[in-house]
């Protein structure tokens, strides 16, 4: 099916696949076949598609993951600007801070499947001081190889320490 043919699949309203299709920057592809578009070209006909149900909530699951940074930066856009338009809930999963950051007004962080901070962007995501928690990938002869804020990192560890861990990290003067 064409990108206008997969909205109005859902809902044979064209005038709010029209708008859709604008807000999202995707009216001049409204005739193409999907399996010809991008990955972000078919994220953004994906959320469309879910929008002509006018949701009063909307899961999304790692919506920006593999995307390059324009994509991100333009779906998340769409996402903000789809929800301000529709007063739709969204609920969303996701590892990607500075997407959580721009979208969200309320941040539930899960470890282990249990809620460990609940609170607005600042209370939840800001550092405090220089305690980082980060996950351990490998370890060799004592060190791990961290993810900190989307960047590797090695450091030092007791040998108690796994894979898969997450340590803190306390950063004395280094510019990550």
């Amino acid at each position: 099916m064409s990108v206008e043919e997969n909205l109005l699949f859902v809902s044979d309203d064209k005038t709010l696949a029209n708008e859709l299709l604008e807000m999202t920057a995707l009216t001049a592809l409204k005739n193409r076949n999907v399996t010809g578009l991008s990955g972000g070209q078919k994220q953004r006909v994906a959320l469309c598609r879910a929008m002509m149900q006018k949701p009063k909530l909307l899961l999304m699951d790692e919506p920006l993951s593999a995307l390059d940074t324009a994509l991100r930066t333009k779906l998340t856009y769409d996402i903000k600007a789809l929800h301000l338009r529709f007063g739709t809930t969204t609920i969303m999963v996701s590892h990607d801070v500075p997407a959580v950051f721009a979208l969200a007004s309320r941040v539930l962080v899960l470890e282990q499947g249990k809620v460990v901070k609940d609170g607005t962007v600042a209370e939840t995501l800001l550092v405090d001081n220089t305690m980082l928690t980060a996950e351990v990938l490998s370890i060799d002869k004592g060190k791990a190889t961290v993810s900190i804020m989307d960047r590797l990192m090695e450091v030092d560890v007791s040998t108690d320490i796994k894979v898969g861990q997450k340590i803190d990290i306390t950063l004395n003067g280094i510019k990550i």
